[in-house]
Formats: structure tokens, C-alpha cells, sequence
């Protein structure tokens, strides 16, 4: 099998979070043309990065 990757966006906060009918915050979304990865962390500069051991966001 094959991946292939298009696209890679990462956020610095989450926009949805909080109860039904909030409005959403303003948080932008960022094409990037790299990531950095980090292991047992996820994804640096992005809302889940570190966020909490085991967390599967």
C-alpha cells in the first residue's frame, strides 16, 4: 500500500471546545510544508502537542 500525504495542517488551539452552542474561538489553521514530530508528544506547535499522556486527539 501506498500513502500518500497532500496536505499537513496544524492549529494552536482547538476551536470546538466547550459546551454545544458556543461560539468558536479564533484559533487559525496553518498549512505547513513540514511537521515536527516528537516522540510520545505528537505534533510541536500544535493544540494536542504534549496535551496528556495516552490522549488519542
Amino acid at each position: 500500500m501506498t500513502v500518500t500525504i497532500k496536505h499537513l495542517y496544524i492549529s494552536p488551539g482547538d476551536n470546538y471546545f466547550g459546551p454545544y452552542g458556543d461560539d468558536t474561538l479564533d484559533h487559525p489553521i496553518t498549512q505547513r510544508t513540514s511537521i515536527d514530530l516528537v516522540a510520545g508528544k505528537g505534533i510541536a506547535n500544535d493544540r494536542y502537542f504534549g496535551f496528556d499522556e495516552g490522549y488519542h486527539g
